[in-house]
């Protein structure tokens, strides 16, 4: 059968339209205005055909180089949260500047979030850290450590893998004790609520302790105290074994001794002692006054 010149050029043409239909359509996704190219559809891929995110680079070999140059004194990356990209939108920039200081900051922000200078140093809040992690911080909280179950911080002094280690915070969920540990000596140092403010197992070494008290033993002193005659602290001692007002050597055994309690029984006693003293004191001086006088009426009737 002979075909008609006309139709068979018809179909070339076709053919040729819609077999690149598709390359057409693929193409019209890139646009230029000027010297500016831009993607205004779907996922773009480099080093894959299958890309999941708006940009997604690939690299089968080890390591992947992702450059961002300027030849001026810094590179940056600023991330907008504005559509149309306005200078004054918020953004977060991660900078490269003079120095080769790493930095990411804010738009809003004249400071550094986060910096990272030649010697390795971290900075948050400074430009200028002076350790290796230097936080600084214009509200109260600079540091949040916030776990599941416990949250504590580690100290390994002589690298991890030597023993001696300690740690501080919450040890587990079941209380609500904040410990300084020595795991090596075992010497806890815990802050509760439960029983006390502060729990020491071990000893403490102070140049002063200071303790304070609403009531101190001076009432000792009023006119309304009753003051035990010493026969009757003699019966009591006799009966107790301890002084009236002082715990039992049992009861400390058990319970602990208050230091700031002790102080003041302590000084009950001294003043109640004192004033033993001068009751006997007085007693001693009307009896030396009986006496002279006893004297002198002895001495007359001689006479």
């Amino acid at each position: 059968m002979k075909l008609d010149k006309k139709y068979i050029i018809t179909a070339l043409l076709l053919g040729t339209f819609f077999i690149n239909l598709p390359i057409l359509a693929t193409a019209g996704q890139w646009s230029s205005t000027g010297n500016v190219i831009y993607y205004n559809d779907g996922n773009v891929g480099i080093g894959t055909d299958v890309p999941s995110t708006k940009l997604q680079i690939k690299q089968s070999t080890t390591g992947l180089n992702f450059a961002i140059r300027n030849d001026a004194d810094y590179a940056d990356l600023k991330i907008f949260s504005s559509y149309d990209i306005p200078t004054s939108a918020t953004n977060v920039t991660i900078q490269t500047g003079s120095g080769d200081k790493f930095s990411v900051a804010t738009h809003a922000s004249s400071t550094p979030s986060l910096l990272i200078d030649t010697t390795g140093n971290v900075g948050l809040g400074t430009t200028s850290p002076q350790s290796q992690l230097h936080i600084k911080g214009s509200t109260a909280g600079m540091l949040t450590l916030e776990g599941g179950t416990h949250s504590y911080i580690r100290w390994y002094p002589d690298g991890y893998s030597s023993g001696r280690k300690a740690w501080t915070g919450y040890g587990n969920s079941s209380d609500d004790n904040f410990t300084i540990a020595n795991e090596i000596s075992g010497a806890n140092v815990v802050i509760t609520t439960n029983g006390g403010a502060l729990i020491v197992p071990g000893k403490i070494k102070a140049n002063e302790v200071k303790v304070t008290s609403n009531v101190w033993a001076d009432y000792v002193f009023e006119s309304t105290y009753r003051l035990r005659t010493l026969a009757e602290v003699k019966n009591y001692i006799s009966k107790n074994k301890h002084l009236p007002g002082i715990p039992a050597a049992k009861d400390i055994e058990e319970n602990g001794l208050s230091l700031g309690d002790m102080q003041q029984k302590q000084m009950e006693k001294i003043e109640e002692l004192t004033l033993y003293l001068i009751n006997l004191d007085e007693r001693m001086n009307r009896i030396e006054e009986e006496n002279a006088q006893l004297r002198e009426t002895l001495l007359s009737l001689q006479k």
